[in-house]
């Protein structure tokens, strides 16, 4: 049975079914607005349905178009089914995202994303900004807070400005909590190795002790307005929000074909072993 076993593994891998709570590949026509679920907070939107998506290597395929940003715009909030956390569970969020234009950050980092609890909007939030302490930089970097506040990130964790422009990067946000205020963790993962994909969580890029021990997640932020140091050409694609690292950093899924052909292999090597053993 040792020639059969890894392909038997794999085709009873792919039955496995991750916590997926939610899940936008952006999967609607070329439009100007922005994409159905995704609600403006202002009258200057900018967001739209662009053609094309995503990829980062090793992940699963998106599924439709992406969505378009550009800077000083509206916020664009997007709410799902809420989370139920039990102390020490965790949810977790990602999404795919290139800047495509050459960003002057201004010498300072600024919320993009944030998952938080619509009725406590001052409380927790795994709170994601992007930017870079030198203005003019041709690269950036990402940091992590553990609130929903201001704009700034002056009180965020902070990771090397080592990300390029023109670049895919994969982002992964989670919040677990703990039992009391300071006990959980928000935590911030950066283009993580594919070798996690559809597995389990890796180390942690950037982290930080949480500010309340909450069970209700149900909201998610894109925050593209405000300052024009923010890119004015970027987009996101492939957003998810589930209660497990598979469910939100899938790996690539093989077509039913490929599939199909490993199982006549394995008939066939079942068949010539038995045959060898007569």
């Amino acid at each position: 049975m040792r020639l059969t076993y890894p392909i038997l593994c794999l085709l009873s891998t792919a039955s496995v079914q991750a916590t997926l709570i939610e899940y936008d590949g952006f999967d609607y026509p070329v439009s100007s607005s922005e994409p159905a679920g995704w609600v403006s907070d202002g009258d200057s939107d900018h967001a739209s349905v662009e053609a094309g998506s995503l990829s980062f290597p090793d992940y699963a395929a998106s599924t439709g178009n992406q969505m378009a940003l550009q800077n000083k715009t509206a916020d664009y909030l997007h709410s799902f089914a809420a989370t139920d956390l039990a102390v020490g569970e965790t949810v977790y969020f990602s999404l795919l995202m290139q800047i495509d234009s050459v960003a002057d950050f201004g010498s300072q980092f600024n919320v993009v994303f944030r998952l938080y609890d619509a009725a406590d909007p001052n409380g927790s939030a795994v709170s994601v900004g992007m930017g870079s302490s030198t203005s003019g930089s041709n690269t950036f970097g990402f940091s992590v807070d553990n609130r929903n506040r201001g704009w700034g990130h002056t009180d965020a964790v902070t990771g090397p400005e080592v990300y390029a422009f023109g670049e895919t990067h994969l982002v992964v946000g989670a919040y677990t909590r703990g039992a009391s205020s300071g006990d959980g963790e928000v935590k911030l993962w950066i283009d993580p190795s594919s070798s996690s994909f559809g597995g389990a969580e890796p180390a942690v890029s950037l982290s930080e002790a949480s500010y309340q021990s909450d069970a209700v997640w149900d909201t998610f932020e894109i925050a593209s307005s405000g300052s024009s140091s923010l890119p004015s050409d970027w987009s996101v694609d492939e957003f998810r929000v589930g209660t497990d690292w598979a469910s939100v950093v899938p790996a690539t899924i093989p077509e039913p074909s490929t599939y199909a052909l490993l199982l006549g292999v394995g008939v066939a090597l079942m068949a010539y072993r038995r045959r060898t053993q007569r």
